[in-house]
């Protein structure tokens, strides 16, 4: 009863448990029928029975996830930007593959669907800050294109993944998905990697070509290798590729020398002492000392030696990178102090913080903020920092409240994704907090996909 209790809570009340013979297909009870779901019936997943609904089997729903998934590797591999600064040659992968999806969004009435939950509902109050922002922005033209882009570029993934997933198979597509981007992405380093000083960069004009930004974007993609390795269902030499993909991408990470994402790392860490099962802890412990000590024996002493300004160590460009990082934050406090309703306008902090210091007889520092949670409060104000922040911790409390579910049942792949979302979202919430990076498509993919993982959970 204690579980059955927890499933029903899961999403207002979606979830029902029934206890069932593998072949019985019987009628759903009447709240079940209210939201559409329509019978009881026998799941390929271990011996759990879920809930059914018109949703499932729809035509255009179940096209439209295929452009979906290939939306969402778009998006997370940058096999665009790769492709084109490799050949030369632009794809628009973004742009035919989402397309399509939006519109099997609208024609399987899944618009609805996708902006109905809390999460949604919550960024989408955020982004109206940041509509609101705009006239009194420092350059109103400047936080009028940086707005547009988010609503134009980095929402439509909110509303794909939440209106054309329906289901716990479709949750591990898109596990699936996130993995081999991921590859892609380590692929794309092994051809474009540079080493400039002590840190690992891409050498080409990408989103993701930072040192700190690669580091960050394979933090929140690490976990779905570990999904993938732990994983009985799939080929044993594909888990074995992904635990060499581990070993290469935690390689890849510690060679940005990005010291965000050593803590990253370190929290990671922790959270895997505190919330893993023995089983994933044995397995955690036996499997990631060994791969970083690996990594580590192959870095470049320059990164090593940056990287050890943590432990105490002396490095004279980590350690004006940190005096400048303590300005930018001290400046992004002030300046939310002192904007607290509007900001100084979506994507300013930088010319608003270097005209205001010139014209103080000083010189300005020119740079966005080093920290997202700040991004947002000192650019649109401390309300939209309500919003943001909202809307990305309840999906973590959502799958959270899944995962003791899951636990409670025994039921080994429900935890597993449900432990390899959290661990995603406490490396890359760490990191995030040591970069500007609030304004991207990430934190929209993953409140869609906590959703869908509680929704689907919800249905047994």
């Amino acid at each position: 009863m204690k579980v059955m209790g927890r499933m029903l809570s899961l999403n207002g009340g979606d979830g029902v448990k029934a206890k069932l013979r593998p072949e019985a297909a019987v009628a759903a009870p009447p709240a079940a029928k209210a939201r559409g779901l329509r019978q009881v019936v026998a799941s390929r997943l271990e011996d759990f029975r879920w809930l059914s609904s018109d949703v499932d089997s729809n035509p255009a729903r179940r096209i439209g996830f295929l452009f979906g998934l290939a939306f969402l590797f778009a998006r997370f591999s940058y096999v665009g930007e790769g492709v084109g600064a490799i050949f030369g040659v632009p794809i628009y992968a973004n742009y035919w593959t989402a397309l399509p999806a939006i519109v099997a969004v609208i024609l399987c009435g899944g618009l609805a669907r996708s902006l109905g939950h809390r999460g949604a509902i919550l960024i989408m109050l955020f982004a109206f800050w940041m509509v609101l922002a705009v006239p009194t922005s420092f350059w109103p033209g400047g936080s009028f294109a940086r707005v547009k882009g988010y609503l134009q570029f980095e929402l439509p993934m909110l509303i794909i993944l939440g209106g054309l997933a329906a289901n716990w198979d479709d949750v591990r597509k898109i596990f699936a998905t996130l993995a081999w981007s991921g590859i892609s992405v380590l692929l794309l380093t092994r051809v474009m990697g540079k080493v400039s000083g002590s840190r690992l960069s891409l050498d080409f004009d990408g989103t993701i070509a930072n040192s700190n930004d690669l580091a960050a974007h394979l933090l929140l993609l690490l976990p779905f290798f570990v999904f993938m390795v732990i994983d009985k269902k799939r080929f044993f030499f594909i888990r074995l590729g992904f635990v060499a993909a581990i070993g290469y991408a935690l390689y890849v990470i510690l060679g940005t020398a990005s010291r965000g994402a050593l803590v990253a790392l370190a929290c990671g860490g922790v959270f895997v002492m505190l919330r893993a099962s023995a089983r994933q802890k044995m397995a955690l412990l036996a499997l990631l000392p060994l791969l970083a000590v690996g990594a580590v024996a192959l870095l470049p002493e320059r990164t090593l030696g940056r990287l050890g300004v943590l432990g105490g160590k002396q490095d004279e460009e980590a350690e004006e990178s940190g005096n400048s990082r303590s300005y930018l934050f001290e400046q992004s406090i002030i300046f939310t102090l002192k904007h607290p309703l509007l900001g100084v306008g979506p994507s300013q902090f930088s010319n608003y913080e270097g005209n205001t210091r010139v014209k103080e007889g000083q010189r300005g520092n020119w740079h966005e903020t080093h920290c997202s949670w700040t991004q947002v409060s000192s650019e649109c104000g401390i309300p939209a920092l309500i919003f943001y922040s909202l809307a990305i911790f309840l999906p973590f409390l959502q799958v959270n409240r899944a995962y003791k579910v899951t636990r409670q049942m025994k039921w080994t792949d429900g935890s597993n994704a449900c432990f390899c979302f959290l661990l995603a979202m406490v490396l890359y919430l760490v990191a995030i907090t040591f970069l500007s990076t609030a304004y991207t498509y990430r934190q929209p993919a993953m409140i869609a996909i906590g959703f869908v993982m509680s929704m689907s959970i919800g249905r047994i």
